[in-house]
């Protein structure tokens, strides 16, 4: 398959992710040659300095390796040394919304049983008052981007997988992020979403306040199977967990 060209000109974040969009469509393995930058630069439609820094960026995280007076190549990827080079600006930029939110999804299905299980007193005072909070805010038509991500912070913060739990925070600080970096105003459209999710969340905490964590992971999924049919994406969690998703478009 071909490197799609970029539609605009201005669009420097848009190389990375097409040079990995091309590396993952085409399979390639370690060792195997990329096009040269004069290559990428003519096919994708942009300067040799823009894909220059894009290909140092890939290198950077261990997606490709330079050979002096060879050319670059396919690389062997190392956690560690993308973890100590990208920034959440670059994670953004390398992953889309939905599969930031879909991988966040499958996270939080798998601990939330041992999560709510783990629970605190003062955990679940906690999550009642954002509940509260939400319920105010929904009613007077203000957004709820805050307490949401509170609420899923405080449920998630006691899964014993320390990585787990250190992801979804990262995820949770992406979103607040990008929340914040939108423009939002009240509409019916919003007004009926909220109220959805208002509702969403009660059936949720009442579960987690009741401590049964199997029901919490039901309500979890009845959650995100609408956040999946907003975002786009594939239900994956119940083909993993053997449950029957909603009928499509709904």
């Amino acid at each position: 398959m071909p490197i799609r060209a970029i539609s605009r000109s201005n669009v420097h974040d848009d190389i990375r992710d097409r040079i990995s969009t091309y590396i993952r469509e085409n399979d390639l393995q370690p060792g195997d040659r990329l096009p040269g930058e004069e290559s990428l630069a003519a096919t994708l439609g942009v300067g040799r300095p823009a894909v220059r820094e894009a290909l140092r960026a890939l290198e950077a995280v261990g997606a490709i390796e330079t050979r002096k007076g060879v050319g670059r190549f396919i690389g062997t990827f190392a956690p560690e040394t993308w973890i100590s080079n990208f920034t959440s600006d670059a994670i953004i930029q390398s992953f889309t919304e939905s599969e930031i939110a879909e991988t966040r999804c499958l996270l939080e299905i798998a601990a939330i049983p041992e999560a709510v299980s783990r629970m605190t007193p003062d955990d679940l005072n906690n999550i009642r008052h954002l509940l509260d909070r939400m319920e105010r805010k929904v009613v007077a038509g203000q957004r709820v981007v805050d307490e949401d991500i509170s609420l899923h912070r405080i449920l998630m913060r006691h899964t014993s997988n320390r990585l787990i739990a250190a992801m979804l925070d990262a995820v949770y600080a992406l979103m607040a992020q990008s929340a914040a970096a939108e423009h939002w105003e009240q509409s019916p459209e919003m007004a009926e979403r909220a109220a959805i999710d208002l509702a969403e969340h009660t059936r949720l905490v009442e579960a987690v306040l009741a401590r049964d964590s199997r029901l919490a992971q039901q309500r979890l999924i009845e959650h995100f199977d609408t956040t999946a049919s907003r975002k786009g994406f594939h239900r994956f969690w119940h083909d993993m967990y053997g449950t029957t998703p909603p009928a499509e478009g709904s």
